[in-house]
């Protein structure tokens, strides 16, 4: 859980996650009168392979403080999503019939909708149609 840090830095935290496609991922947090900002960028370099760049800022002290040991967590983090991702792509590869959790898999089951709307509408020459509508999604983790 992340409620001792968030103590730490102050008390309940108010998280926005804006995603925006094809790979851009901005998170807005607030707790009290500080924030912390993070941009992940997915950027393709071959047909398997993908960078992950990831950009912090907080105008929070404890960050400034912490940096030397949250940099190594954050790249042990990224290890650890990127080593899952491989194995979700190697069990993708079979074509298994996907189960989904509601609010917590919504952006995925979000971004498969905008997939296949955008390879539909290309196909038949029209223009893309957002199949996604706003919403306000509830989840802990």
């Amino acid at each position: 859980s992340n409620s001792r840090a968030y103590k730490i830095l102050g008390g309940a935290p108010a998280t926005e996650i804006t995603f925006r496609l094809p790979g851009y991922r901005w998170e807005h947090i607030q707790v009290g009168e500080k924030q912390v900002l993070a941009l992940t960028c997915l950027t393709p370099i071959s047909e398997t392979k993908t960078r992950i760049t990831q950009i912090f800022w907080s105008d929070h002290w404890v960050f400034s403080l912490a940096k030397p040991f949250l940099r190594l967590g954050v790249i042990a983090f990224l290890k650890q999503d990127g080593g899952m991702v491989n194995l979700q792509n190697e069990g993708l590869r079979y074509d298994p019939a996907l189960i989904w959790i509601d609010d917590a898999d919504k952006q995925a089951k979000w971004y498969q909708q905008l997939k296949r709307e955008w390879t539909k509408s290309r196909a038949e020459g029209r223009a893309f149609e957002n199949p996604v509508k706003p919403a306000v999604l509830r989840w802990k983790s």
